[in-house]
């Protein structure tokens, strides 16, 4: 049977400065922390189901279950606010009631890029707008006399310039805090950005996380292109081989006789040399 195709994420990058972005500093101001706990959690449920939620009386009961003591009229409150201040898109909301936005799609499109589904069209905003039927329409269609005008078209394309630049920055974020959570040593954001222009970073994340060796002892701002093509092939997954009987037994009998000295400084020759090799990688 055919494995189910996955819709939603399980996981979104949540930046450290979200609670002073204007429009959730004027939920704070206007809710308290009930307003902030909204947000975070409408934000969950919009991920794990994809890029939107529609807004409607089952919605609004799970929601409430998710957020005890906030009332019903609290929780439309909230949403209302946050839909005045474009926190989510005015237009899919008051026409068919669908809470998303362009930062939310453009989050959702990048963490998925790599899935083999089609690219969604349903409720996109850069794509699509509802008209007074609640129908979609495509806002595409060129309905001027043949021609380009050079200046809109300049304009255009540095937008999606800066556009394809915030979405990449984006992803940079969601894997390092991917790396930084798997491995004991913490790499950083330009490091990672190095990286990315040469590997796959999913692919790498997953082959480190594989391996408890790698997760324990990888530095990534130290690691030699030759030493990562070895990690993507798989090189790394079982890198501690599990001694023989016999082999421990012979270890054992010679380092009873070791002092405490002894056994750290014999530790510390077999680590050095352990880093001397994947440097030399």
């Amino acid at each position: 049977m055919a494995r189910p195709t996955k819709e939603g994420l399980d996981y979104f990058p949540l930046y450290v400065d979200i609670f002073e972005d204007e429009k959730i500093e004027a939920i704070s101001g206007e809710f308290g922390i009930k307003g902030e706990i909204v947000v975070i959690k409408l934000l969950c449920a919009i991920y794990k189901n994809g890029y939107f939620i529609l807004w409607n009386d089952l919605t609004i009961a799970q929601m409430l279950k998710r957020l005890p003591g906030i009332s019903k009229d609290l929780l439309n409150n909230i949403v209302e606010r946050l839909v005045l201040w474009e926190f989510f898109n005015k237009d899919l909301f008051h026409s068919v009631g669908i809470l998303t936005s362009e930062n939310i799609q453009d989050i959702f499109l990048e963490a998925t890029k790599r899935r083999k589904s089609p690219k969604p069209t349903l409720y996109m905003i850069d794509e699509n707008q509802v008209d007074n039927d609640n129908e979609i329409v495509n806002v595409n269609n060129n309905s001027q006399a043949d021609g380009v005008n050079v200046d809109i078209n300049a304009q255009s394309k540095e937008k999606e310039s800066k556009e394809k630049e915030s979405i990449e920055r984006d992803s940079i974020s969601i894997y390092l805090s991917l790396f930084n959570n798997a491995l004991k040593n913490k790499t950083d954001k330009f490091c990672l950005s190095q990286i990315a222009r040469n590997y796959d970073l999913d692919l790498l994340y997953q082959e480190i996380c594989k391996s408890s060796w790698l997760k324990e002892n990888l530095v990534l701002v130290n690691a030699s292109n030759k030493f990562l093509n070895k990690i993507l092939k798989g090189h790394y997954r079982n890198f501690k081989k599990i001694k023989s009987e016999n082999s421990f037994k012979n270890f054992k009998q010679q380092t009873d006789s070791m002092s405490d000295e002894d056994l750290e400084d014999l530790a510390r020759a077999k680590r050095d040399k352990i880093f001397k090799e994947l440097k030399d990688d």
